[in-house]
């Protein structure tokens, strides 16, 4: 497949999400889309992505700490790095969690071996996902909503279930020593190299996984009031226990399914507006939200990672048709300077 294609098939997915996302809104019968957009205040929007260019930072910290708290000295610049080359990768490849692979790529790249790679990488999920959840529960309870509401947050501890087996998982003596033995009979070389590397399980330190539990809920406040300061440019003051549904809920559900179209545009906003109608808030501001929200987050965010999936995923891809994954191997064998 030529490159030009690879680029395509992105761009086409974005523009059918969105034109799925303007037809719902007609079926809806949600007004005058455009009107409600340009109403927006300049001034709320300004402060809304201002808000929102913390998050990457944010996150690249979570990750930062996750090393901290199992002995590893990646430096924040690094991850900063390697958090906005993964966040780059969820827009376009359609695949959920590939992003944590290219996470787990950067760290043992800055000289992790794989089970320490892995474990930060999981500890750090495990802590968005633990205060997405904690937050959405709270939210649940204030706005005393059941049903959908209720699955919606039962959803997110599921995640936070997975996310804490996996971690385990690879925590575990057992479970590592049946994984080695599955990659002797049924991985490549390489892979197999990278797990008998993996080391010893790392000891977590309770003071830097506190701290990081912490940053995550920054984090989040951070989105949520990104979100309301978006929905308050259009007139729409929503309690603030929906907005924690709205614009992280959902959203840190949604994130995790495979992806359909980059960075799941158009079904996002589909579910976002379908939240809003069952809590009574319609009209054309209803819809607005949703569209108003992504241009917020892309142009806070878009520009701090796409430069960095542009390089860093690009080397890789590019090391991998020149020389296969013996390259990749090599690659991993000679670490960067994570600074």
């Amino acid at each position: 497949m030529t490159r030009s294609r690879r680029l395509l098939r992105p761009l086409v997915a974005a523009a059918m999400g969105f034109a799925a996302y303007l037809l719902v809104t007609r079926v809806a019968g949600c007004g005058n889309l455009a009107s409600a957009m340009l109403s927006a205040s300049p001034l709320l929007i300004a402060a809304a992505i201002g808000v929102r260019l913390a998050v990457p930072y944010l996150h690249s910290l979570e990750l930062y700490l996750a090393a901290r708290a199992i002995g590893l000295g990646i430096r924040q610049r690094y991850s900063y790095k390697v958090v906005c080359a993964s966040l780059g990768t969820e827009y376009v490849v359609p695949i959920g969690g590939f992003g944590e692979l290219v996470k787990i790529y950067g760290v043992v790249r800055g000289g992790a071996p794989l089970r320490h790679a892995l474990v930060a990488v999981l500890l750090q999920r495990l802590a968005a996902s633990l205060a997405v959840a904690s937050l959405g529960i709270a939210a649940a309870l204030l706005l005393r909503l059941g049903g959908a509401i209720a699955l919606l947050v039962a959803a997110s501890w599921g995640v936070v279930a997975v996310n804490a087996a996996l971690l385990a998982g690879v925590g575990g003596e057992r479970s590592w020593r049946g994984l080695a033995r599955l990659s002797e009979r049924f991985a490549p070389r390489w892979l197999r190299e990278l797990v008998e590397r993996g080391g010893q399980a790392p000891r977590l330190s309770p003071v830097w996984v506190g701290v990081l539990v912490a940053v995550a809920v920054l984090e989040r406040i951070a989105i949520i009031a990104s979100g309301y300061l978006t929905a308050a440019s259009i007139g729409l003051l929503i309690p603030l226990p929906l907005a924690v549904l709205l614009f992280d809920t959902l959203y840190s559900i949604v994130w995790v399914l495979p992806m359909v179209t980059p960075g799941q545009l158009g079904i996002l906003e589909t579910l976002q507006l379908m939240l809003m109608k069952l809590s009574g808030i319609g009209g054309a501001a209803s819809a607005a939200l949703p569209l108003l929200s992504r241009v917020v987050v892309t142009v806070a965010e878009a520009p701090q990672y796409l430069l960095f999936f542009s390089v860093e995923l690009y080397s890789a891809v590019k090391l991998i048709e020149a020389e296969g994954y013996e390259g990749l191997l090599k690659a991993l064998r000679s670490p960067v300077v994570a600074s």
